[in-house]
């Protein structure tokens, strides 16, 4: 912003020349590939591959426990919560 100004321009800027590819999104689940990679690839749908990648998701993801000191704080929260 102290570069540009408040109506500057940020995608001609060097910087976001330099970390564009970087940090650009790009989706999982939709396929920009067009119709005939979408064929070749099995022709699923949109749901087809959300319930294959939670399906994943819930195989593989591994959680972090929570400390038992921070645990019992937030039980205490909990038991002594009044509305």
């Amino acid at each position: 912003i102290r570069d540009v100004g408040p109506d500057g321009n940020f995608l001609t800027h060097p910087h976001t020349l330099k970390h564009m590819r970087a940090t650009q999104w790009r989706p999982h689940l939709i396929s920009r590939a067009g119709f005939e990679k979408w064929q070749a690839d099995g022709e699923t749908t949109l749901m087809d591959r959300a319930r294959e990648r939670l399906a994943q998701i819930r195989a593989e993801h591994q959680t972090t426990p929570i400390e038992p000191d921070m645990a019992a704080k937030i039980q205490s929260l909990v038991d002594n919560y009044n509305p």
